[in-house]
């Protein structure tokens, strides 16, 4: 993550959260018999929480691109033509 930013100056936010997301999921597939109801409740809706911050970041980046992102642009400019 760090060589890809000072390659691009561009810092990847979502690399982290699939990370923690994945985490997560590991931490209650395999402590599952261990936790009370309420622990699992929260271990999920952190997962949630994360998953959420993944589509608004996703989106920003779609909507609010780099000033020099060609994907972005391309990106956007594909669903323009299919609208």
């Amino acid at each position: 993550m760090v060589g890809l930013y000072y390659g691009s100056a561009k810092l990847p936010v979502r690399f982290p959260l699939y990370i923690g997301m994945v985490a997560l999921a590991r931490y209650l597939i395999l402590d599952m018999k261990a936790m009370d109801d309420w622990r699992m409740l929260a271990v999920t809706a952190s997962i949630l929480m994360l998953t959420l911050a993944v589509l608004i970041i996703r989106y920003g980046h779609l909507r609010y691109p780099y000033p020099d992102d060609e994907a972005g642009a391309e990106m956007r400019h594909a669903n323009e033509i299919g609208k």
